[in-house]
């Protein structure tokens, strides 16, 4: 058996190389946050998503993107009360993933151990918010007064 020499820059070259190349493919599969798009919103409040920064082939080429489907959203809530976003196909949103997979939490709504073994999957994804949005033209606004654009529609609004 051959001791390795650090004098051989050739050999010492060929194993950086092939350790930089393993461990830059482990880390290429972490997912933590991506920008994708709105494909579709779901009767359940999931949307699909598809992310907007390609992977590239071996040739420097854009592959095309796959759709994931029924993305959680978060939601700003406290108790009964929300605010509640209903995102729309072409939405660009900011998708963040969790490091175990919550499948039995979103389940059961409960403490529970990982669905799976996997860190940061695809499956954990949850769209955190929209980003790189137009103009909206229905909003609350709150800076020092609390503004209301647009049409207001309850029981509440008779009583103004």
């Amino acid at each position: 058996m051959t001791a390795y020499n650090t004098q051989n820059e050739e050999h010492r070259g060929g194993l950086f190389t092939s350790l930089s190349f393993m461990i830059d493919g482990k880390i290429k599969k972490i997912n933590t946050l991506k920008i994708c798009q709105v494909t579709a919103a779901n009767a359940d409040g999931t949307v699909n998503v598809k992310k907007m920064v390609l992977n590239l082939d071996g040739n420097n080429e854009p592959l095309p993107a796959t759709e994931w489907k029924n993305f959680s959203v978060l939601q700003p809530q406290g108790g009964s009360g929300a605010f509640v976003v209903s995102y729309q196909p072409g939405d660009i949103v900011l998708v963040g993933f969790c490091d175990r997979d919550p499948q039995a939490v979103k389940r059961t709504r409960k403490e529970a151990a990982p669905g799976t073994q996997l860190t940061f999957p695809l499956s954990s994804g949850i769209v955190l918010g929209a980003v790189y949005f137009n103009a909206p033209s229905v909003y609350v606004k709150a800076t020092d007064k609390v503004y209301v654009v647009g049409d207001l529609d309850s029981p509440f609004c008779s009583l103004l």
